[in-house]
């Protein structure tokens, strides 16, 4: 953004929250995140990435029982 030229001023926040989250929405966070526009238009599939690996991963390491996830969301802002 600021090379650009199109803003007099731009900056960079990052931002952290405190949430719950399981497996299934890990793998949700994953899917559309990742890989939704692939999805859509079906020029990929969950065999080609090797979800099934992914979701059993997920499954075994995060469960089913929500747990407190730390996120950072990252914010640009541009003032022209």
């Amino acid at each position: 953004m600021r090379a650009s030229g199109l803003f007099r001023f731009t900056r960079e926040a990052l931002l952290h929250s405190i949430e719950q989250g399981d497996a299934a929405r890990f793998l949700d966070m994953v899917l559309t995140n990742a890989f939704s526009h692939q999805f859509k238009q079906k020029t990929i599939t969950e065999q080609e990435i090797g979800f099934g690996r992914r979701r059993h991963a997920a499954l075994q390491q995060i469960g089913s029982e929500p747990i407190p996830w730390y996120v950072s969301y990252r914010v640009r802002i541009g003032i022209k």
